[in-house]
């Protein structure tokens, strides 16, 4: 299927008008799985895409729609419809199009409200939007097409944590001596997996930590999180400032922009000067030897 406007349309723009509001979610779909013709991690052709009318970029985020798996109301009229799910039982169907991507949407900001209830829609917008990743398929984000990026549901529900207290975090450093790697997380999720060795092995502190906002604050610059795949050496990088992430993304577009807002760090004014408490803020830490302002 390959559904696309083909009439009553400005060029170059699709996006239909309940989609412009300030406050709206507007969403694009992309193939959660090769599907119809379609190519995974593709933007969906039928998706309507910005800018909008007075020139904004009308997308807000791309979710994964085209191909995803979704159960059949036992009441509703597609319950009594062929299923396409073999093994499935009857209730089971493959959906589609931005009407898939939507629902997706949907459970991270139940999720969501659920961690912190008091969010309010303008909160929640700006959150998907930070949180949201980019790869070789959305190119260099914000765009109208993609959005901030597509969708991710942990680095979205981290944030709505971090908005509850304004607290420093503490960012643990690991070494794992065998990829001769250095990594470092402020994530519970994250240090409880690396500490447990179980599901991700190898990892071990190494003594090494340094206290940083989960969010940006009033100076502090915020401090991205890169992942390098596995032919350019399978490892992160911790990049400082948009511009430094933004021209590591354009260098390495087969990176992956795991958190363009990782975390929020002060920086020494000078070589000899550090802004109280740091002692010593880790600027990035991948690779033979972390790099840290001293």
């Amino acid at each position: 299927m390959d559904n696309k406007f083909t009439s009553h349309v400005v060029a170059g723009s699709s996006i239909w008008d309940a989609a412009t509001a300030r406050n709206n979610i507007a969403l694009t779909d992309y193939y959660f799985k090769a599907w119809e013709g379609g190519t995974m991690g593709n933007l969906w052709p039928g998706s309507s895409i910005g800018p909008t009318y007075d020139g904004r970029i009308g997308t807000d985020i791309s979710s994964p729609g085209e191909g995803t798996i979704v159960a059949l109301g036992a009441d509703s009229f597609w319950s009594t419809a062929a299923p396409n799910i073999p093994g499935g039982n009857g209730k089971y169907v493959y959906h589609g199009a931005v009407s898939g991507a939507a629902p997706v949407v949907t459970g991270v900001i139940a999720l969501m409200l659920e961690k912190n209830p008091q969010l309010d829609a303008a909160q929640v917008k700006s959150i998907l939007q930070q949180s949201a990743r980019s790869d070789a398929f959305t190119g260099g984000t914000p765009n109208p097409s993609w959005g901030y990026g597509k969708l991710d549901a942990l680095a979205a529900l981290n944030r709505v944590a971090a908005t509850q207290a304004a607290v420093p975090v503490t960012v643990v450093e690991y070494c794992n001596q065998s990829l001769d790697h250095y990594f470092i997380t402020w994530i519970t999720a994250e240090i409880a997996l690396l500490d447990a060795g179980t599901t991700i092995k190898g990892w071990t502190r190494t003594g090494k930590s340094f206290k940083a906002y989960p969010t940006a604050q009033a100076g502090t610059t915020d401090i991205c999180r890169i992942y390098s795949i596995p032919t350019r050496g399978d490892s992160h990088f911790f990049g400082r400032g948009a511009k430094e992430c933004d021209s590591t993304m354009a260098a390495y577009p087969d990176f992956i922009l795991e958190d363009s807002h990782f975390m929020g760090c002060s920086y020494p004014r000078s070589a000899h000067a550090r802004p109280a408490p740091w002692r010593s803020i880790a600027c990035s830490a991948t690779g033979s030897t972390p790099i840290t302002a001293t």
